[in-house]
């Protein structure tokens, strides 16, 4: 790896098809499937839940200590508050691990300097009020990977930062039919962010 890149963290592919159809990611041989690489962007599709993206994130950075300059997680979210609206991106400003009672001890603070919402990591998919009923004190949003990145993130002292797509309402309704039927436009618009607020900078600080 000739350069410091940034690793853009994906749970599914469908959340990152637009970053293969706008740019040009080769997969890299590795010990599991899911790592890309683009002139200057590394890409892992980690699939979902903390436990895989904590264990491919480290297994990457452990693999590749001086090829990460930065972790930046692109995602889908349910919005556990008014505030937060369907199909707007919003940055994370400290990502939360739910815990059997409330949060686990760790939190992780995003490099974002912007950032004002938080993000809580599930431990399973959150589809009915009562299980967001009981999210929604402690977080703006809810996914199941925010977390794990920045777990990695302190572990390998690597930035962090986070930026989360809101696909529905768990206290109000879930459909994954829905969410499912509209991956692309998701997609789209998490590139177009991608785009138009990181990438230039990004590439200007591997340098």
């Amino acid at each position: 790896m000739a350069e410091r890149k940034p690793l853009l963290v994906f749970a599914h592919r469908g959340e990152a098809k637009a970053f293969f159809r706008n740019q040009s990611f080769r997969q890299i041989p590795f010990a599991f499937p899911g790592l890309y690489e683009s002139s200057r962007e590394l890409l892992l599709i980690s699939g979902e839940g903390v436990n895989m993206a904590l264990a491919k994130t480290a297994a990457i950075c452990g693999a590749f200590p001086e090829g990460v300059n930065t972790l930046i997680n692109f995602g889908i979210a349910g919005s556990l508050n008014a505030v937060l609206e369907i199909g707007k991106i919003y940055s994370v400003r400290i990502a939360f691990l739910e815990a059997e009672q409330s949060v686990a001890n760790d939190i992780f603070y995003s490099a974002d300097p912007t950032a004002r919402y938080d993000c809580i990591s599930a431990q399973q998919r959150v589809m009915n009020k009562f299980y967001a009923a009981r999210l929604a004190p402690l977080a703006h949003m809810v996914d199941r990977e925010a977390w794990a990145v920045g777990y990695v993130s302190r572990l390998f002292n690597i930035p962090f930062s986070a930026f989360k797509l809101i696909s529905d309402v768990p206290a109000e309704e879930v459909s994954l039919e829905k969410i499912n039927h509209n991956i692309d436009e998701y997609s789209e618009r998490l590139y177009q962010f991608y785009r138009q607020h990181l990438c230039e900078t990004e590439t200007v600080s591997s340098k």
